[in-house]
């Protein structure tokens, strides 16, 4: 968690416990080993949060200069927080001469747990001097190694912590989900909405309604309020008319938190016959899959997806056992319909029928990733931006694009090494991560929810970089 997106004031607050300098930047000579071409000492450490705190958009540069903290400032190196605190440091590079330091250097930063960030610096006020680098950490800890890349700068340019505290973290915020899922029996005068808590979050109660209407009226009429103190489905039944069209979503409410779920819609037929009960054809058009499913403490939450690719619409009922009072659902014609199930083992069946009749079913340890899964092919991609030879490893830099409007959640792991993390990649954008020293032959897996969707094989980019690399990474080992 890094709440801080701007730099931040030193305010006097008496709840922060704070580590200041007496008298601020202290430039003691040359702060580390300076290698124009590009050599670090940062250790074998990978980017467990996928670089949070800065770089948003990857930096692709080949940059002049690189170098290694030398330890000024140690004596802030050092951060004790509370759990519910924010280790906070101040570094400073201070440029040895002209040219000036340019505008894009960048600090990596590892820490005594494995873990390793990467800070986009900044010059607070005008003028071509010292650059500065705010870094944060959940619960502080202790800078184990450092490094700073840049351009220009002069001949002697020196790294140092110049301040450091704890300061007060913000509260995670406290998640809530609901899911509208179409209406069923719409029969005679009444039609029955439903939904699904999806996420409860930190509460121990919450109230769950539908806000639905006449989609000519202007104004969303609320069903009762139910209070549920864990996740699962939900319904209400309102009055409709012939003819009529309507639309409803789910909303979940807990203290002042309010979510929404999407709107959907649905219309009340004049005619109530269910042609497809005369239809013979049923079992051949229905199919059913797991989409995607999560076991805890041995029981299973599954998401199943029915479709129906008849020409009518249908509606059916499921169960696990033995088809008594089984869920209702509908399904469009040519079209499909999900809902969840909970509290189950993954080896049992999810039946679907049709008046009584098993007409498909499915096990819900029988998950279908092609749904869910080859939209990633087409519209998320990885690549290598950086590769380093160190004592016959290797250290790499990642980047994950990604082509959605939707921001998506990836971990990564370097197969045979602890190497591994999370990254968040915005819609639209991308994302970078460093992973090293690993063997050569140590393939780097990207997942979803756990399953590997593209993965990174190190050797695959060894000759691409040695030939389109003017330094020579290796010298100095």
């Amino acid at each position: 968690m890094s709440p801080f997106h701007e730099a931040p004031t030193m305010d006097d607050n008496p709840s922060r416990r704070t580590v200041l300098g007496a008298s601020g930047l202290v430039a003691a000579g040359l702060a580390g080993c300076l290698d124009s071409e590009g050599d670090d000492n940062t250790g074998q450490n990978g980017d467990e949060n996928g670089n949070a705190n800065g770089n948003e958009n990857g930096n692709e540069n080949n940059f002049e200069n690189e170098l290694t903290w030398g330890g000024q400032g140690d004596e802030f190196a050092t951060l004790d927080c509370e759990d519910d605190e924010v280790g906070f440091w101040k570094w400073i590079l201070t440029p040895g001469g002209q040219p000036p330091i340019e505008e894009g250097a960048q600090l990596t930063v590892t820490y005594e747990d494995n873990t390793t960030e990467t800070y986009d610096g900044f010059r607070p006020g005008e003028g071509q001097g010292a650059v500065q680098f705010e870094a944060f950490k959940d619960g502080g800890g202790t800078v184990e190694s450092a490094f700073v890349e840049f351009d220009g700068g002069g001949d002697n340019p020196v790294l140092t912590i110049s301040e450091a505290e704890c300061r007060e973290g913000e509260d995670d915020e406290k998640e809530l989900e609901v899911e509208t899922e179409p209406a069923t029996e719409i029969n005679g005068s009444t039609a029955t909405l439903n939904g699904v808590l999806t996420e409860i979050g930190d509460f121990t109660e919450v109230e769950v309604f539908f806000e639905w209407r006449n989609i000519e009226d202007d104004d969303f009429q609320q069903t009762d309020r139910q209070t549920l103190t864990e996740t699962g489905p939900f319904s209400a039944e309102i009055d409709v008319e012939p003819g009529e069209s309507y639309e409803f979503r789910a909303v979940v409410e807990a203290n002042d938190h309010r979510v929404v779920g999407v709107t959907l819609d649905f219309e009340k037929d004049d005619d109530d016959k269910e042609e497809e009960k005369d239809k013979p054809d049923v079992k051949e058009h229905v199919d059913a899959k797991v989409i995607k499913h999560k076991e805890k403490n041995g029981t299973v939450k599954a998401r199943v997806r029915v479709y129906n690719d008849s020409d009518h619409d249908l509606k059916l009922s499921w169960d696990l056992k033995d088809g008594k009072d089984g869920e209702k659902i509908e399904v469009p014609k040519g079209g499909k319909t999900n809902f969840w199930v909970y509290d189950a083992t993954k080896y049992e069946k999810v039946y679907i029928r049709h008046d009584g009749e098993t007409v498909a079913y499915t096990k819900l340890d029988d998950k279908d990733d092609h749904d869910e899964y080859d939209k990633y092919k087409e519209y998320v991609d990885v690549d290598v931006l950086d590769y380093k030879h160190k004592d016959g490893k290797v250290k790499i830099k990642c980047a994950i694009y990604n082509d959605l409007d939707h921001k998506l959640k990836f971990s990564w792991n370097a197969k045979g090494s602890n190497y591994g993390g999370k990254i968040s990649v915005p819609a639209n954008g991308k994302d970078t991560f460093w992973v090293g020293y690993i063997e050569t032959s140590s393939k780097i897996e990207v997942l979803v929810d756990g399953d590997v969707i593209m993965s990174i094989d190190p050797d695959d980019y060894e000759d691409y970089f040695d030939d389109n690399d003017d330094n020579d990474d290796n010298d100095g080992y």
